[in-house]
């Protein structure tokens, strides 16, 4: 109460749930694009073999990960909308 009395107003507080990023990294996207890899292939079987989901949060930290160690930047033939089926037509997986 006194900070209104110094002329100070209670606006209250805000809170923002969204998070604005910069750069948004398409999982799917980066493997179906670089699916002839060979390190790819390796990852997306070891992937496979820990994750159920592709949009499980350990699965896209290790993709995006291994994106960030190659330091290139590649395509994806899909624009950005390449999904978990598109990865299991590609490399025989069985993601949800």
């Amino acid at each position: 109460m006194q900070l209104q009395a110094a002329g100070y107003s209670d606006l209250g507080a805000r809170f923002s749930t969204t998070a604005h990023n910069a750069f948004s990294f398409d999982a799917d996207g980066y493997l179906l694009a670089n699916k002839t890899s060979t390190a790819v292939q390796h990852l997306v079987l070891s992937l496979a073999a820990q994750y159920g989901s592709t949009s499980d949060a350990g699965f896209i930290d290790a993709v995006e990960q291994d994106y960030l160690a190659q330091v290139q930047l590649v395509g994806t033939v899909h624009a950005g909308s390449a999904t978990a089926a598109d990865l299991n037509a590609a490399f025989g997986t069985s993601f949800a």
